[in-house]
């Protein structure tokens, strides 16, 4: 089942330093919400999808998942007292650099849906299962930091998408996830500005955010 895809013109890309370092998270408290707990130390919310940290619950919960790009984890049920905790698992925000900004950009996110139907039901059956997204963004052309090697080095990438920003100064509602690049087109009409269209593969859940 796929969701009406979301799409939107304006965002940014932005590309993890070569000679970015993550750091380790050692019982760090967290703030639980309801099904929720999140890393109270906001500077250390941004979590490497390579190196999973382990949220630990008071009462035994274990995470159903993890949103890597605000550093929270999601419960069945109401978390108690969470830590977490986790070596070279997260990145501070200065590790990374704008490298384009978002044209265009569409979204779309699905779930899998196993059918379970059997003889003699009227209306079909369907047990859900894991939620994925893909979508695709055009960004200006940047020789001398093309798209292509972060595609061959399988590099992260997060990614900005705005689906309200008036004042066009990236402050508005907008959704962040990291990504992989799964290909790069490098084309330009006469007369226009050289551009690149890549689609992408999103790791984990991405965040919505309002402002």
């Amino acid at each position: 089942m796929a969701a009406t895809p979301i799409h939107g013109r304006n965002g940014a890309v932005y590309r993890l330093r070569t000679t970015a370092t993550p750091a380790t998270l050692a019982a760090e408290a967290c703030t639980s919400v309801g099904k929720t707990a999140q890393i109270s130390e906001s500077t250390k919310r941004l979590l490497d999808p390579n190196a999973a940290p382990v949220f630990t619950d008071d009462g035994g919960l274990i995470p159903i998942y993890i949103d890597y790009t605000t550093g929270t984890a999601y419960y069945s049920e109401n978390a108690g007292t969470v830590t977490c905790s986790g070596t070279d698992c997260y990145y501070v925000a200065s590790e990374l650099d704008k490298v384009g900004y978002v044209t265009d950009w569409s979204l779309n996110i699905s779930v899998d849906m196993a059918d379970a139907s059997y003889m003699g039901q009227a209306w079909k059956s369907f047990v859900v299962g894991q939620a994925g997204g893909s979508g695709s963004v055009g960004a200006f052309f940047i020789g001398d930091d093309s798209f292509l090697d972060g595609i061959t080095n399988k590099e992260y990438f997060l990614l900005q998408l705005f689906t309200y920003d008036p004042d066009q100064d990236q402050s508005g509602d907008h959704f962040k996830a990291w990504t992989l690049f799964n290909s790069d087109g490098v084309s330009a009409s006469v007369g226009d500005a050289v551009k690149e269209t890549m689609d992408f593969t999103i790791i984990g859940i991405p965040s919505a955010y309002e402002e």
